[in-house]
Parts: structure tokens; sequence; C-alpha cells
């Protein structure tokens, strides 16, 4: 095998999570376990996933600039401000929809997100775990029409629940945090740091995502080992290097690989448990070469390089040498930079911002969104992945047969997508396995 063809690994997951279970202990959804109904996206849905996938990249790209690691989940993004958007109007909805792909009337919009997040988390039988959780946390008292309420809570699942920002917005911050802790399995703590909120806040949109699962097929813990990891400025880090050779595993494995850029970028899918989720590392044969890889790549092309992956997964085909450290990450930071980027603009702008969907004037002339806070935990071990994100919007009122080697020893990207929808959970990008 060729150097270019001596890929090298990838790892990177975004998402709600919790610790992934031990080897010996009971894995996610023990008991019934079924497929999903929904085998793929048609329709409004499928206008939803597409304009969620594109969004992802869209995002991904603005956070990717620097030498560092990214660790987010573009669903939670997306359903926070997808909420957040039923309370627009005008140029601000105009902005926001375009940045979210919205391509269908609001209408049909909201519902069919409604639908998404149902079909997502709605079995509880299954063989992983994978929650979404929406809550909005909104002044006591204040003028919020109906509709906006009604929208929130049918189509989103997320119910108003009163709290006194005028009065008490410690305490306020404090019911938010609790809130977003218990949803990801206590992984997501302080969502709303100190000065987030304040007596002047009116309405908190959050979002909460949850995903807990084993792998397909696992790694044994007695095949890691410490190696190198190669950073982007020609140095090295020591991590712990799983491996895996498909042809010694106990069981057939289900395990699909292919290369593309004519043998310049490596792709493995690595399902979980169900068959239905799965984790997909994208490894390039260089050790820069992962930042030329993120600027072409768009969401229409990363579904056709993962497709044949899917189509081609019959239990025992194909000979893979794949090795990818540990991770534990720890990601959080404000978004408002790269929405605006994005063309998000007027709905920052006090003066500006049109909310008059989420309140009558003369209130909603004063009210502006503050802050996007995202917060992402991902673990990632030999038995499987866990991942949690969060995301806060704050309103705030002015006053085959051949063996080859996947090693990921270098930069690279983890996508963790339900292949079921194509809808994108978690991304990762991994600079260095062991900054956090």
């Amino acid at each position: 095998m060729s150097d270019t063809r001596r890929l090298i690994g990838l790892l990177a997951v975004a998402g709600i999570a919790a610790c992934a279970p031990g080897a010996d202990g009971p894995g996610p959804g023990s008991g019934r376990e079924q497929p999903r109904e929904v085998v793929s996206a048609t329709g409004d849905l499928a206008s939803v996933v597409a304009g969620n996938s594109a969004f992802a990249w869209d995002l991904y790209r603005q956070l990717a600039v620097e030498d560092d690691n990214v660790v987010l989940s573009p669903f939670s993004v997306s359903a926070a401000l997808g909420m957040t958007s039923a309370g627009t109007r005008g140029d601000t909805e105009a902005q926001l929809g375009a940045a979210l792909h919205q391509d269908i009337p609001a209408d049909r919009w909201h519902p069919a997100w409604g639908q998404l997040i149902g079909d997502l988390a709605g079995d509880k039988g299954r063989p992983y775990r994978l929650e979404v959780a929406n809550r909005l946390f909104g002044q006591s008292g204040y003028p919020f029409l109906e509709d906006f309420l009604a929208i929130c809570e049918d189509d989103w699942g997320a119910p108003l629940e009163e709290v006194d920002w005028m009065g008490s917005p410690e305490v306020g911050r404090q019911i938010v945090n609790d809130w977003v802790e218990e949803q990801t399995s206590g992984l997501i703590e302080d969502l709303l740091p100190e000065k987030a909120v304040g007596s002047d806040t009116r309405l908190v949109l959050a979002n909460a995502v949850y995903f807990l699962a084993n792998w397909e097929t696992q790694f044994d813990e007695d095949d890691t080992r410490p190696a190198p990891f190669h950073t982007l400025d020609g140095g090295e880090v020591q991590v712990d290097m799983m491996f895996m050779d498909t042809t010694m595993v106990d069981e057939p494995h289900h395990i699909t690989a292919r290369w593309t850029d004519e043998g310049q970028t490596g792709i493995a899918r690595l399902p979980y448990k169900g068959d239905e989720v799965a984790a997909y590392l994208i490894v390039p044969s260089e050790v820069d070469g992962l930042p030329e890889w993120e600027q072409r790549i768009t969401s229409e092309a990363f579904d056709e390089e993962v497709a044949p992956l899917r189509m081609d997964r019959p239990a025992g085909t194909g000979a893979w040498i794949i090795q990818m450290p540990k991770l534990e990450l720890e990601w959080k930071q404000s978004l408002i930079p790269a929405l605006r980027a994005l063309g998000v603009e007027d709905l920052f702008e006090d003066g500006v911002c049109d909310l008059t969907g989420m309140v009558l004037s003369p209130e909603a002339d004063t009210l502006f969104v503050s802050e996007v806070l995202h917060s992402t935990y991902l673990k990632v071990d030999e038995v499987g992945t866990e991942a949690a994100a969060a995301t806060a919007v704050v309103v705030t009122e002015e006053s085959g047969a051949m063996i080859n080697e996947i090693k990921a020893d270098r930069p690279f990207l983890f996508v963790v997508r339900d292949d079921l929808t194509g809808s994108i959970l978690f991304m990762a990008r991994v600079m260095d396995p062991t900054a956090g």
C-alpha cells in the first residue's frame, strides 16, 4: 500500500451524551429493541433535514478558522434558532431563515421540525439513546403572543416555564442551568455563565440533545496503546490510540470504508448498535490536509461521499484496520460572531430586531437577542460514544477484500449522523486530542 493510501485517522463527535456504558454494564435501550418506522426523509421533512445539513457545514466552516478543536451539535443550534424564528418578522425573519436554509413556508417548516424531533427522540426501546428537549424560560406575566407559545409547544415540544428575570435573574439563571444539566445527564454545566442574563432578560429559548450508544463492532481495550498524534504545526502529542483489525473480530463486522479524492481522503463508517446512527471518520492522507477539505465540502458532497458506505454494509464485507484516539472533549462558545458572518445581523441589533411575532409592540420594539451560547461534551472510547450539547438563545429588553488502514494520528473530523433521516447530530474537529 502506498504512503498516500496509508490513511491516518479521524475522530470527532458533537451533541449530547452521557458516559459510555462499560463493556459489562447494561447498554442503552435495554429491553424492547425495534427499528424506527421512518426510513428516509421525504417531503417537508426532507427539506428540514437538507436545510439543517447545509447550516451545519456553513456554521462549522465559520468556527473552524483557528488550529483548535471544535466540537458542536449543529442540530442543537438549529433547533434553538428555529424556535426563535417563530417569533421573528420582517428582515429579521428573512435573515435567520436564509441562514437556516428554510425553503418552505413557516406554517409547514415548524410542524416538519416537530416530525423530525419526534422521529429522532420518540422511540425509547432502541439499543441506543437519542433524546431532544426544548424549553422556554420566560418572564412571569410578560405578554408573549399565544400563537408564538403554541408553535413552540405544539411543534417544538417547548412549554413555557415562567421565571422572574426582573426580580431574581440569578435564580432564573440557575433554573435554566439545572434544566440543561438534567437533560444532559450532568454533562453540560453552567450553560449560562454569570452576566449572560440579568434583570433585562425576558426569555431564554433552550435546547438540549443527548446521545449514548455502543459501537456495533467494539474495539478491544487490550489493543489500545500509547501512540503519537501529529498536529498541524508539525509537533506531536501522545494519545491512547484504539486499534481494530476487522479480520480479527469475533463477529461479522458492519464497518465500511472507502477512498475518495483519488486516494487523498479516507472515510470510514462506524455504526452504533442498531445500525441506524453511525459515526463517520474523515481522514486526509496528509497531516495538513483537513483545512483544505473543510473549505470545499458541502452538505450535498458529504451526502454523496457517505452514501456508498451505507448502501454497501452487509455484515463481514471488507477488511480494514481502524486506528483512532480515545477522546474526551469539551467546547463552549458564543455563536453570535459566526451567525453574523452567515448574514444574521438584525436579530442582534437593539432597535432593529423584529420580534413582533413573539410579543406585541411596544414591548417588542425594545427586544433583541443578546447572546447565543452553545456547549458540547464528547467522549469516545472502545465501547462507544457519549455526547451532550445544549444551546441557549437569550432575548433581552433594552432599558473490501484488501486490508487497508485508517489511522487517526493527525487532524481529523468526526461526524455523527442519523442515517435514517440524514440528520447531522454532532461534529468534532480534532486538532489535538489532548487539548480537552
